[in-house]
């Protein structure tokens, strides 16, 4: 553990520096996605989650020209605290910066301080349409991003003279951006993943980079609100059918994220390869009160094939690694095409009241097979699929309505209703009802659940935060959640329930302190003396967590978490520490985190946001005994150009090798460097 030494030595010296430059403001993701988003799960998408998140960075909300849906999708404000924004623009008119709301009684300085990068204050006009093809052209907008990866030791794949793995074990990562807010949007993003071979080769998909994306979406020009060709997302309603909204899963912020807000069409610029739309969309506004949005897409996905009894061919599930590098990783890839129409019409009587129906029909080129096993009895097959939904919003005096209403193909319903609102001036309360039939099927749908996907789930959520003062508050909910058949892991009818406590004190402006308990318990598959019963597991898990800012430069960061789970009298923890230092000098940053973990089973895995480049994402999973350490250095010699190093390791003291097949590492290390580069046109 010498190297975590010399870590903190250095760390420690340079906190004792004085530096006379100006503190710039910087995006702390890992504070963010803490205090506003889901707790961290092995379920959930987070490279997505945070991609999603990025979207607002790149193209802040303008104070001046937004409104009460806008500031929704932040997920960070309540409803008290937006009309207190919109009331005050317009009595000043022009809000000149975004500190200005500090002077506003209902916002939490705290809070502003954390979304300051999603909030500006610029003034924003349509362009003209010579304008705006001046302004694409003159790369005013725009920055290019490069990035390369490598993990120092390798796997089997690599080994031997005939290797598994087509290429080397680099990753390249290119992605270019030219977009202004409400004006326009035009995107390439490129990828090759570590094993992928840099080839031409039609058979099997692959142009040079294994994964490509784009996209040229127009704004307000005119009726048409805006106008996309290329890769692209859908969120309508509260994502029963489609979702590509901010707010996933229960989280520590308990009531503004449980409403998703409409946001129609998005630009794609991830790299997951899968699970988007590839096509034309557009939405035209008839007036300020009525706009159609229509939508076609068609998109190759991986999948694996298989001859059914009837010598046909099938595909049991889609696959989203996006890895392509053995002979069976190519062979699945882009084997079927799916097709997408839809028309979504929406009608408002005002910013904060709503009504829409949604229309969209899907046919895979091949037939979805999943096979004889009881799990999937209700699940889609074959190769078309249909849904029709219905939501709202309502503004009810102190009180907020919102509620989606679907049908599939087949008449299975799925729906969900819920209000928030203010019972007393510090309570703020969340109830949420939801009904996902067992053979409900929406292939794209992603509203609040239990589960990753809207299907065979019923359940009654309760959120509340209770604010004591400005220094001290408390967020908290309760879900009940129940399935009406067979689920994974889980090989009959289950239920279960979840509840979190979270304790917010914030004793001075330059540090926080919050406690986090939660307990899960939930049915589960558990098989002893070659019987398999049904019996109730439960998690309970403990974060400590301690932000300090001891200067203009410094920021340190401690925590610890810890777990347990408990089947059939069987009883398991985990336990990992992790301590952090964030040094600011303004063109150079520094980024540093010590962390120890004992942890036994996979129930106790231990998940922690840390820092990375921009547009990347790091949340690694912490399994066995072991530490990891990590050093991220941002450097910017000038304005325009940024500079990002990432030095990470993670060594573990209870195994030999790590992973499995052409995965495999012999030896206890891993060990990742990543550089990435960022020029601003």
């Amino acid at each position: 553990m010498s190297h975590a030494k010399y870590l903190i030595l250095f760390i420690v010296a340079l906190s004792f520096k004085n530096h006379s430059k100006a503190q710039s403001q910087q995006l702390d993701v890992e504070a963010a996605l803490e205090a506003i988003f889901a707790l961290p799960e092995s379920n959930l998408n987070y490279d997505e989650l945070y991609e999603r998140f990025l979207l607002l960075y790149e193209n802040p909300i303008d104070l001046n020209s937004t409104n009460y849906l806008e500031l929704k999708s932040l997920h960070a404000f309540s409803d008290d605290e937006i009309n207190s924004i919109l009331t005050y623009r317009d009595s000043v008119d022009h809000i000149r910066t975004i500190y200005e709301l500090g002077y506003i009684a209902q916002i939490d300085k705290a809070k502003l301080m954390l979304i300051r990068p999603f909030i500006s204050v610029s003034i924003r006009q349509e362009a003209a349409p010579r304008e705006l093809l001046a302004s694409i052209i003159s790369n005013a907008n725009a920055y290019l991003i490069t990035r390369f990866e490598r993990r120092i030791e390798k796997s089997k794949g690599y080994s031997g003279n005939d290797s598994d793995f087509a290429g080397d074990p680099n990753k390249f990562y290119l992605r270019y951006r030219n977009t202004k807010p409400k004006s326009y949007s035009l995107g390439l993003t490129t990828e090759i993943d570590p094993g992928e071979s840099f080839i031409f080769d039609k058979k099997t998909f692959r142009r040079g980079m294994d994964f490509w994306s784009a996209h040229l979406m127009i704004e307000n020009q005119k009726k048409f609100a805006k106008v996309l060709i290329g890769d692209y997302q859908l969120q309508f309603g509260q994502g029963l059918i489609f979702n590509t909204g901010l707010g996933i899963g229960k989280g520590a912020e308990t009531i503004n994220t449980i409403e998703r807000v409409y946001n129609g069409i998005k630009p794609y610029t991830s790299v997951i390869e899968g699970g988007f739309l590839r096509g034309a969309a557009a939405t035209y506004d008839f007036n300020k009160k009525v706009s159609i949005t229509g939508f076609v897409s068609s998109l190759r996905q991986d999948a694996t094939i298989r001859t059914d009894l009837d010598s046909s061919s099938v595909f049991s599930s889609l696959q989203f690694t996006g890895l392509h590098r053995t002979k069976n990783e190519l062979a699945r890839k882009k084997r079927v095409n799916e097709s997408i129409l839809g028309l979504n019409l929406i009608l408002r009587s005002n910013n904060l009241d709503q009504i829409g129906l949604l229309w969209q029909t899907s046919k895979y080129s091949l037939d979805l097979n999943r096979g004889n096993s009881p799990s999937t009895l209700f699940e889609f097959s074959g190769r078309n699929n249909m849904n029709l939904s219905a939501y709202f919003n309502r503004q009810l005096r102190q009180f907020r309505a919102f509620g989606e209403l679907g049908l599939s193909k087949n008449g299975a319903p799925g729906g969900l209703l819920g209000i928030a609102g203010k019972l007393a001036p510090q309570l703020q309360t969340a109830i949420l009802f939801r009904y996902y039939d067992k053979s409900f099927h929406s292939l794209r749908g992603g509203a609040f659940g239990e589960g990753n996907r809207n299907i065979n789930e019923s359940g009654i959520y309760l959120g509340l935060k209770y604010t004591f003062n400005s220094k001290f508050f408390v967020t908290a909910y309760y879900d009940r959640f129940s399935s009406q058949w067979l689920q994974f892991r889980t090989q009959s009818p289950s239920k279960g329930y979840d509840y979190l406590v979270r304790l917010n004190y914030r004793p001075l402006s330059r540090s926080q302190f919050y406690f986090q308990y939660r307990l899960k318990q939930k049915d589960r598959n558990f098989r002893a003396d070659n019987q398999l019963f049904i019996l109730p597991g439960t998690s309970r898990r403990f974060i400590f967590h301690f932000d300090f800012k001891a200067n203009q430069y410094l920021n340190l960061r401690s925590k610890v978490q810890w777990s347990t789970y408990e089947i059939n009298k069987e009883h398991t923890t985990g336990i990992a520490f992790f301590q952090d230092a964030n040094i600011d000098f303004g063109n150079l940053k520094l980024s540093g985190r010590f962390s120890i973990f004992d942890t036994e089973g996979g129930d106790n895995r231990q998940y922690a946001y840390e820092r990375d480049v921009l547009y990347a994402f790091s949340i690694p999973g912490l399994s066995g005994k072991g530490i990891r350490n990590y050093l991220l250095i941002q450097y910017s010699p000038i304005p325009k150009i940024d500079f990002w190093i990432k030095f990470s390791r993670t060594t573990f003291f209870d195994r030999d090798s790590i992973g499995s097949g052409v995965d495999q590492i012999e030896g206890n290390k891993i060990t990742n460097l990543k550089f990435q580069t960022m020029i601003k046109f």
